[in-house]
């Protein structure tokens, strides 16, 4: 979570005997937004973006120093918002916005970024999630930044390089928020907020 002044990201432990915080704080900078969190046996990792600073994107992982190291890929930004995801040991991060709807996974080994397949969807799109079908990773979005306006909620996989349909979108309606994807024995469940319906 964020200071009330969005300059310090902080992020909470919690054990069976109780929590604390992770290190006094996991970043400070100019405005921090949409910040992720990210977990796979015992490291931590983290993305925000830095409204102040031409929405660069940060990234960071705890270590057994007890530090926030900075792994965050060079020059990436995102107007939309990143989301972070371990998945088999490697670190993937999903951006959206004017600088592209794009994937990226970095190597546990090198702590080297590429870019995977190109971009996922055209145009804005916001609310993105990440999660993985076996090793294969999966995208949901919304396809407008708008409640105003009617959207499309649509879900894509990334097969030989190319992000595919899952199917025709999952909904078309105005004020969809909060959508989330999970993948559970080979089946795909999408849930979202419409009104004051879920």
């Amino acid at each position: 979570y964020t200071s009330t002044d969005n300059t310090t990201v902080y992020v909470y432990q919690y054990t069976g005997a109780g929590g604390g915080l992770l290190a006094p704080s996991a970043a400070t900078c100019g405005y921090a937004a949409n910040p992720s969190i990210t977990a796979e046996n015992g490291t931590v990792a983290i993305t925000y973006r830095d409204f102040y600073s031409n929405d660069r994107v940060y990234t960071k992982i705890y270590g057994t120093d007890l530090t926030w190291a900075d792994v965050s890929p060079a020059g990436c930004s995102s107007s939309g918002g990143a989301i972070v995801e371990f998945h088999g040991g490697q670190l993937y991060l999903l951006t959206s916005g004017t600088q592209g709807n794009l994937l990226y996974r970095r190597d546990s080994v090198s702590g080297a970024w590429t870019q995977l397949g190109g971009a996922y969807a055209s145009g804005s799109v916001i609310d993105q999630q990440l999660c993985f079908a076996g090793d294969i990773p999966c995208v949901l979005y919304k396809s407008s930044t708008s409640q105003q306006t009617v959207s499309k909620l649509e879900a894509k996989q990334l097969i030989g390089g190319t992000f595919v349909p899952m199917g025709q979108y999952l909904a078309s309606d105005k004020g969809i928020v909060s959508p989330r994807l999970h993948i559970y024995n080979g089946n795909l469940y999408a849930a979202y907020l419409s009104g004051d319906s879920y």
